[in-house]
């Protein structure tokens, strides 16, 4: 019993909110895609939903000389987040707009990174993602096996990324690099 009505609540819940969602996007339309070159910001959300992968894939533009960005239409597929749906989500945006972009941050997805290619975009990595995948190569916390390196590469990233003075982030890339050099193994033949 307490079951079919916790099911009957939601859905009613599910119901209203579908009402209220729809009634919001006939009053407001998309805003409009800023004028000049733009930046393109993409990213998905992959969801597991009664069986089911569903993966939502969001775009969204600022000019490249300003700070205010303007989401597109979210293209939603079943599945999830592969190079060929990336390249369906493309295809949703007017190509006046995609002809427009000069560049794309992202979190390195195959999908996103060969369309910025092909397209001849800038790629820049967002940066968070860009220390999440460094984290886990090299991880700074407590029980990382290599925690010093960890440490040592964070702060050298962060550097890198926020720094303003081109020697000093010149010479922190140059210490990553040789970080990796130095604890780079060969892998040993055996005959």
């Amino acid at each position: 019993m307490k079951e079919r009505r916790a099911t009957t609540v939601a859905a009613a819940r599910s119901a209203r909110l579908r009402k209220e969602r729809d009634a919001f996007n006939e009053k407001q339309p998309w805003h409009s895609i800023p004028r000049g070159p733009l930046i393109m910001i993409a990213d998905a959300i992959v969801k597991y939903r009664k069986g089911v992968w569903h993966t939502w894939f969001f775009m969204l533009v600022r000019p490249v000389d300003g700070e205010d960005a303007v989401i597109l239409p979210p293209y939603h597929a079943q599945g999830r987040e592969v190079c060929t749906e990336w390249l369906n989500a493309f295809e949703t945006v007017s190509p006046n707009v995609l002809k427009r972009v000069k560049a794309l941050v992202s979190d390195g997805h195959r999908g996103l990174t060969s369309e910025a290619t092909w397209r001849g975009w800038l790629i820049q990595r967002c940066h968070i993602h860009l220390i999440m995948a460094i984290q886990a190569r090299r991880s700074r916390w407590a029980m990382s096996r290599l925690q010093s390196e960890g440490v040592e590469i964070h702060a050298l990233t962060n550097c890198i990324l926020n720094n303003p003075c081109q020697k000093k982030a010149d010479q922190a890339l140059a210490r990553i690099e040789e970080i990796g050099w130095s604890s780079w193994k060969a892998p040993t033949h055996v005959p």
